[in-house]
């Protein structure tokens, strides 16, 4: 789907910036965005129908976030979440298939720059200046969701 390749071309861009309104509009998420409640600095956006949710952070509170407009949001991560671990979707980011194990994964992307340890399945790599995390199943068969962000640092 270009949902995914939309989402992964708008990430560091401002809620106000034309390409992420139109992006918004074509998902039918309902403008303007929520405001992170207050002590918060995140508002999360769920797509009904949608295998996409879209994490917008406060520009204030990136690394980089002088360029900002007080109150800003920020596209910063999107998660890709199937409808059931391991169901191919087309579309996604970095040519991932969602039907990989978590061998198969490290056979494409590498050693991960980070693994949790213990009951959590997860890898992460960087990719340019983006961020990738696989959640694995328990048995590391198939991917059950994906989460990419913007890297500010």
């Amino acid at each position: 789907m270009a949902i995914y390749k939309g989402a992964l071309a708008l990430l560091g861009k401002s809620e106000t910036d034309a390409a992420v309104v139109d992006y918004l509009k074509s998902l039918g998420a309902t403008l303007p965005l929520k405001r992170p409640p207050r002590g918060e600095k995140e508002t999360n956006v769920e797509i009904p129908g949608q295998q996409i949710e879209l994490l917008f952070t406060l520009g204030s509170e990136l690394p980089n976030g002088t360029g900002f407009a007080e109150g800003e949001l920020v596209l910063r991560t999107f998660f890709v979440l199937p409808e059931e671990a391991g169901r191919p979707i087309d579309g996604t980011p970095f040519d991932l298939d969602m039907t990989m194990t978590r061998e198969q994964a490290r056979a494409k992307f590498g050693e991960p720059e980070w693994s949790s340890g213990g009951s959590l399945k997860n890898d992460r790599w960087v990719l340019g200046d983006k961020r990738m995390l696989l959640s694995f199943t328990s048995d590391e068969r198939r991917i059950r969701q994906v989460s990419v962000s913007q890297l500010f640092e």
